[in-house]
């Protein structure tokens, strides 16, 4: 095998490699065999060692081995921890996903308690869900203070998304039973003042979460979902979002942007090159050249629309998304 012909000093890594062929391959079993071995031979590259511990959680989760994926997810943090300070910014997003999935099962259980009709076992399943929104709380801003993109909006909206489930447990709680029509007027008007400030509460994290993805310029189901919910709690909190959003919604790769469009490869990668100078007459060249033969280019429209719309220019950013939507 290359591993036994290598001389090469970091001759584990072709362990690496290999897992990676395996992995892409969709073969789980000989992916994770091979991370493993490689994970053993006390391997020199950290960014390396985190990626392989995290991606064998991975490949875990995706075999529905819900102890083993649990139980990598919790390495791929300890030995962030250990190398923190000889990794890449990869390395942390790794880290972060990881935390966000345990705390996730906080959450699922969180949800899973139902709150009964017997006024007694009512007050100590609501005390329960209090008390695991607190801890939940507290475990997803570890995941936070990571400030890695998507981790970090996921467990914000997460969050929010606990008050207001909250709010909904409340609100569809069962009657008591024995409650006169006096009674169960009381009752309700004191559900819906419980019920409220868990909706005040839900409402200021989905703003905060919102506010916080336009800073990382991060888009993807977590912050749809945000938008969604918060248009639900209140319509006239997400007027004029939608925009922000949209606009900011692209991946940041130039191989994900060679999908979004059909000019070719040259023209794009001229673009993507101009997108990141300061000589707004050459993107402007860029762009015509793509929008003459491609005039509704998705990647080339959302690309002017943004870089206008961070200079302020919102009319104009405005009339060019318009061309897309």
């Amino acid at each position: 095998s290359y591993y036994k012909l290598t001389k090469n000093k970091n001759k584990e890594e072709a362990y690496y490699y290999i897992a990676e062929l395996w992995n892409k391959r969709g073969k789980t079993a000989k992916a994770i065999e091979n991370y493993k071995k490689y994970m053993n031979l006390n391997p020199k590259d950290p960014n390396y060692v985190v990626a392989a511990t995290f991606k064998i959680a991975k490949l875990y989760e995706k075999n529905k081995n819900k102890k083993k994926y649990l139980k990598w997810y919790g390495k791929t943090i300890a030995v962030y921890k250990s190398l923190r300070n000889r990794v890449e910014y990869e390395a942390k997003e790794y880290a972060a996903e990881s935390q966000f999935k345990l705390t996730y099962e906080i959450y699922l259980k969180f949800k899973a308690i139902k709150i009964p009709k017997n006024p007694a076992a009512q007050q100590k399943a609501v005390a329960k869900k209090l008390s695991l929104i607190e801890y939940l709380t507290k475990q997803l801003k570890k995941t936070i203070k990571y400030e890695a993109g998507n981790q970090t909006i996921a467990s914000m909206s997460l969050i929010a998304q606990s008050y207001q489930h909250m709010m909904a447990s409340v609100i569809k709680a069962p009657l008591p039973k024995g409650l006169n029509k006096e009674e169960v007027k009381i009752y309700k008007l004191e559900i819906k003042k419980v019920a409220d400030k868990f909706k005040e509460q839900a409402i200021k994290n989905y703003e905060m979460t919102i506010a916080k993805a336009y800073e990382f310029e991060v888009y993807g189901k977590w912050v749809s979902a945000t938008l969604n919910n918060l248009k639900n709690l209140h319509p006239e909190k997400v007027r004029g979002l939608d925009f922000k959003a949209y606009i900011t919604r692209l991946p940041d790769d130039l191989e994900n942007k060679k999908g979004l469009s059909k000019a070719p490869v040259q023209d794009i990668e001229a673009l993507y090159k101009a997108k990141g100078g300061a000589d707004e007459k050459q993107l402007v060249a860029a762009s015509a050249k793509i929008l003459l033969k491609h005039p509704g280019d998705l990647y080339t429209l959302t690309t002017l629309s943004l870089h206008y719309y961070n200079k302020k220019y919102f009319g104009l950013s405005k009339i060019i998304l318009n061309r897309i939507v």
